[in-house]
C-alpha cells in the first residue's frame, strides 16, 4: 500500500512539473511577442532625425518633403516605414532621383542611432532653356539636356540662354538635340 500511495505522488509531482514547464513556457512566449511588439512599433528603434547633404542647387524642403512622406508609409500595410529595419533605403534613393529633376543620383543610410542620412548630388547647370520669345518660362539644363531647376530670364548674362520657336519643354525632359545643336 505504502508503494501505491509514493508512486501517486512520483506520478502526481511529474505532472505537476509537466504544467509548470508549460506554463513557463507560455509566459516567456508572451514575453517575447511583447518585445517583439515594442520593438517593431515602440520609439526605441525609431527614425527621428534626417540629414541631407550634397545638394546645391535642390531644396532642402523638397527633399525633406520626400523623405517625409516615405517615413509615414508602412510596409505591407503593417510596418512602419521610419523604424531603421523596415526602411527601404534602395527604393528612397531611387524616388528622389525620380521625383526631382535637379538630383542626378542619391543615397540613403540609415544609422543605429535613428538618423537617415541622404547624400544627393545635384544636375550643375549648363545653360538656360527659355520657352516662347517673351522668356516668361526659363529652366536651367545639365550637360545631358535635362531641364531641372527654374530660372529668371535675367540669368542668361551669367548662361547662355537658348529657345526655339515652337519648341516647350518642361521640368524633367530633355531639350530636343535639334533645338540645341
Amino acid at each position: 500500500m505504502a508503494q501505491k500511495l509514493s508512486n501517486k505522488k512520483i506520478i502526481s509531482s511529474v505532472k505537476q512539473r509537466k504544467a509548470q514547464k508549460k506554463r513557463i513556457i507560455w509566459v516567456l512566449s508572451i514575453l517575447v511577442v511583447i518585445a517583439c511588439v515594442y520593438g517593431i512599433y515602440g520609439n526605441l528603434f525609431r527614425i527621428n532625425d534626417v540629414e541631407i547633404k550634397g545638394n546645391i542647387h535642390t531644396d532642402t524642403s523638397d527633399i525633406q518633403a520626400v523623405a517625409d512622406a516615405t517615413l509615414h508609409e508602412r510596409r505591407w500595410f503593417v510596418f512602419p516605414q521610419d523604424h531603421i529595419v523596415f526602411f527601404p533605403t534602395a527604393r528612397f534613393s531611387r524616388e528622389l532621383v525620380e521625383r526631382i529633376p535637379g538630383i542626378v543620383s542619391a543615397e540613403a543610410d540609415v544609422s543605429m542611432r535613428g538618423l537617415l542620412g541622404i547624400h544627393v548630388q545635384d544636375r550643375k547647370p549648363l545653360g538656360i532653356w527659355c520657352n516662347g520669345v517673351d522668356d516668361a518660362e526659363c529652366f536651367f539644363f545639365d550637360q545631358d539636356g535635362v531641364v531641372f531647376k527654374p530660372s529668371f530670364a535675367f540669368t542668361g548674362s551669367v548662361f547662355a540662354m537658348w529657345r526655339k520657336e515652337g519648341v516647350v519643354v518642361n521640368l524633367g525632359q530633355v531639350v530636343p538635340c535639334t533645338a540645341l545643336c
